[in-house]
């Protein structure tokens, strides 16, 4: 099927779930154990997945500009930074950061793409950069104390196959937050920090003391 024929196919699902046409589900692929679910179900479920939470809003407040600092704990506490700006996307469902910074003289572009899967009630994180051709996605839930831990698997040329890694994310104020990366060491039952991001919002000439 080609492109152009798969995509007007999809358009037409598309608009049979917006028409509420869809009156057969049992075509639908879903676990052998789960029964398919009603049309109904499926509306409601699209519906809460169209649906900006709480989670958005609160995203929302890191549009802006910020001071980063990167530290690498296993490199002697070694530190770069960087300029961070945050601008809401795809009418607010994501909010974008995009990343300027140099290491050893090597300028560095980083991207983050931030949000929340009202559906899966989840965190999400896809970040990428231009000194390698990966991106990497991250899904988690906010525990008790506000803190957001996600987790994702990493390919990489030390684990082209793969190894899980995670990340806590701590939000200080409306104006900082830090980024805490784990990574997996040569034992799978041992973990490490690998960098720690540390955003900081900038404050405007007159506004400084």
């Amino acid at each position: 099927m080609n492109a152009a024929r798969l995509g007007s196919c999809a358009l037409l699902v598309i608009t049979a779930f917006a028409l509420g046409r869809i009156d057969r589900v049992g075509a639908l692929a879903t676990p052998q154990d789960e029964k398919a679910p009603s049309p109904q179900e499926i509306q409601k479920r699209d519906l809460q997945q169209r649906s900006r939470g709480p989670e958005h809003a609160t995203l929302a407040k890191r549009v802006g500009d910020w001071d980063l600092v990167y530290t690498f704990p296993m490199y002697q506490g070694m530190q770069m930074r960087a300029e961070a700006k945050s601008r809401l996307i795809l009418g607010g469902n994501f909010v974008e950061t995009t990343i300027l910074g140099s290491m050893m003289g090597q300028a560095i572009e980083a991207l983050n793409l931030r949000g929340y899967d009202t559906l899966a009630e989840e965190h999400i994180s896809i970040s990428m950069d231009s000194m390698y051709t990966l991106a990497t996605e991250m899904r988690g839930k906010a525990g008790e104390d506000g803190v957001v831990t996600m987790g994702g698997i990493m390919k990489d040329s030390m684990s082209p196959g793969g190894r899980p890694f995670r990340a806590e994310e701590q939000t200080i104020s409306d104006d900082e937050y830090k980024v805490t990366v784990y990574d997996l060491s040569d034992q799978p039952d041992r973990e490490f920090v690998a960098v720690i991001l540390h955003f900081k919002r900038k404050v405007a000439e007159g506004e400084k003391n």
